[in-house]
């Protein structure tokens, strides 16, 4: 296990662009409280997590996430600040959780080829999917569907939003409501 402990008692005043690689690796990352305006993690065969135990300390425009033959975990993704959210995953688990403090709306695009998807997602956001799927398995609780596109209950009156555009292959997509 490898665990990083990426803040270092730096204080930067501007942002920073991060980017990380891990290859084959059981990894744990905790980006909490840093000042990052992009972020870019790239996994190979691993088992990574990747937390935002406290909030950013600035708005983030990106975060991107590639992972090959993977399992990664995405903790805290309302604390990241990020404004866009895009996920690539060849093979794997993934488990996005948009847990932590929401300051505005976000958009997620998520792309999965083989294997599982978890999507955690507080419930008084606001949700609307659109899926593009082949051979892939998603019944998601709490939505009202038209067509490709699920909306939550909530969607009209919520103070918050998040917009995910969904591509999956062959797997199945979860979404878990957070109280």
């Amino acid at each position: 296990v490898v665990a990083i402990p990426v803040a270092m008692g730096l204080f930067v005043p501007w942002g920073i662009d991060l980017s990380m690689a891990m290859g084959a690796a059981k990894s744990v990352v905790d980006l909490g409280g840093l000042r990052l305006s992009s972020l870019v993690v790239e996994t190979g065969a691993s088992q990574t997590e990747v937390r935002f135990s406290k909030r950013n300390a600035m708005r983030c425009t990106a975060a991107e996430f590639r992972a090959g033959v993977a399992e990664l975990t995405v903790v805290g993704l309302g604390n990241s600040l990020c404004d866009r959210v895009s996920f690539e995953g060849g093979m794997g688990s993934v488990v996005l959780d948009y847990s932590g403090a929401w300051s505005t709306d976000a958009k997620l695009e998520a792309t999965l080829a083989v294997g599982g998807l978890t999507l955690r997602i507080p419930r008084a956001v606001g949700v609307t999917i659109t899926t593009e799927q082949f051979l892939a398995s998603f019944q998601p609780a709490g939505f009202t569907r038209q067509g490709n596109r699920y909306t939550s209950r909530n969607n009209a009156t919520a103070a918050r939003h998040l917009d995910i555009a969904l591509t999956t292959s062959l797997g199945g997509v979860t979404v878990e409501w957070l109280d």
